[in-house]
């Protein structure tokens, strides 16, 4: 089959989104008119189940097709270890462009979370991406981690000079992850993010991909995988969606 015949292909994920909390899943409280109309235009699955109440151990599973028992990634603090093909390597090989944008986490240390020094973030990110099958990555943190990543989403913090009073915020709430300190603390915010909407992360990640496709022009036909870091907590919605 030539190659410009074959369809470009766009994965989308969401973070932590259970389906009984979209529209076309029967829950009349939420709207999800984007995703409602990718599932009437397309294929709605009714028995299509997570295979990991984790991270990683769920992507690797969507990635590889393998249950979690075989992959062996039990933990977010597992790095793949097997030599297992995926999604994006087989893509890559029949000739596909393959690239990544937004939250991926795959690897234990590629976020460095907000408030922890201590903990090292990965300098090589993109490059294990590569070896897993990306062409072009552009990972970018969860929520809890952007103070500590040098990526994309950071740069662009800066640029527009939002990135020390974001920061400021998010430690004073001391979102907990991996201390002492922050145990018994909610996993929520009870406020929206100080942000605004064109620079959240989830509206950043989308615009992202909307200039990546809008720009491609290779010969080869293109996957695209999406990590959205939403709805995982913190739930910092803008407020322009907090007010609705």
């Amino acid at each position: 089959m030539p190659a410009d015949s074959r369809p470009n292909i766009v994965v989308i994920m969401a973070d932590q989104h259970r389906a009984d909390a979209l529209g076309c899943y029967g829950n009349d409280i939420i709207r999800t008119p984007n995703i409602d109309r990718l599932a009437a235009e397309g294929a709605r699955f009714g028995r299509a189940f997570c295979q990991g109440p984790l991270c990683m151990p769920a992507r690797w599973s969507l990635l590889t097709g393998r249950y979690v028992r075989d992959h062996g990634v039990f933990e977010n603090d597992w790095d793949m270890t097997q030599d297992i093909p995926n999604l994006a390597q087989h893509l890559q090989q029949a000739g596909y462009y393959t690239s990544c944008i937004g939250k991926m986490h795959l690897f234990a240390d590629e976020t460095l979370v907000c408030g922890r020094p201590d903990m090292v973030s990965d300098p090589n990110v993109t490059a294990r991406y590569r070896a897993v099958g990306f062409d072009e990555p552009h990972p970018a943190p969860e929520k809890n981690g952007v103070m500590g990543l040098d990526c994309e989403y950071v740069d662009y913090l800066k640029e527009r000079d939002l990135f020390e009073m974001y920061g400021e915020w998010f430690h004073l709430r001391a979102y907990p992850k991996k201390t002492r300190d922050h145990l018994g603390l909610p996993m929520w915010f009870p406020e929206s993010t100080p942000l605004p909407n064109d620079a959240y992360l989830d509206t950043w990640t989308g615009q992202q991909v909307v200039d990546w496709i809008d720009g491609y022009d290779g010969d080869q036909p293109f996957f695209q995988w999406v990590g959205f870091p939403g709805p995982h907590e913190p739930h910092d919605a803008p407020s322009d969606y907090v007010d609705l």
